[in-house]
């Protein structure tokens, strides 16, 4: 997709999304029957059981109002990453901080795993993944060529980067490709 006359932008979508989709809701399952033991075998600590219960209907309400409203959630895996920080707040706050912890780190990969790398073919190329930006110069690139759908991205240090762009490509396949020749 070309943004503006000399640069371009590709979204591609991570491989094993629905992997780690599956993943997280396995989790958020465990932390429910976590809870619910919870409930069962300590009833007599008030506090633990209505903090519990508080931010679990918070969290519930969350995603009913995601249902209603899907303007206000722009990603697609925005709940189970909310239901997963509720989760690990709300055992952090009833003092069970090695599962809370674990909870907020999983729910922190499971954010990290799923965000689309970013690339953008201008006067320098930048890649943006989860975490990390890196910009590279054009003197640092042997060769780039989009074919088919198939963008592949060939570094001087052999490193290789070939990744298929999807519905997100370029409109013009060899106006990019001699765009990217004269770069070079």
């Amino acid at each position: 997709m070309q943004t503006s006359p000399f640069t371009y932008t590709f979204t591609l979508q991570a491989d094993k999304k629905k992997v780690y989709l599956l993943m997280q809701r396995l989790l958020l399952l465990i932390n429910l029957a976590l809870i619910l033991f919870s409930f069962i075998s300590s009833w007599l600590d008030i506090k633990r059981s209505t903090f519990l219960s508080v931010f679990f209907v918070a969290a519930a309400s969350l995603l009913i109002f995601n249902k209603r409203n899907r303007a206000f959630f722009t990603n697609d895996y925005s709940i189970e990453k909310i239901m997963g920080l509720s989760f690990g707040i709300s055992w952090i706050g009833a003092g069970v901080y090695s599962i809370g912890t674990i909870a907020l780190f999983l729910t922190f990969l499971f954010s990290i795993a799923t965000a689309d790398t970013i690339i953008q073919i201008g006067e320098k190329i930048i890649i943006k993944t989860g975490l990390f930006k890196r910009t590279y110069s054009w003197n640092l690139i042997e060769q780039v060529i989009l074919k088919d759908g198939l963008l592949t991205i060939d570094f001087k240090t052999n490193r290789l980067l070939q990744q298929h762009v999807g519905k997100n490509g370029v409109d013009n396949e060899i106006e990019f490709n001699t765009y990217c020749q004269r770069q070079l």
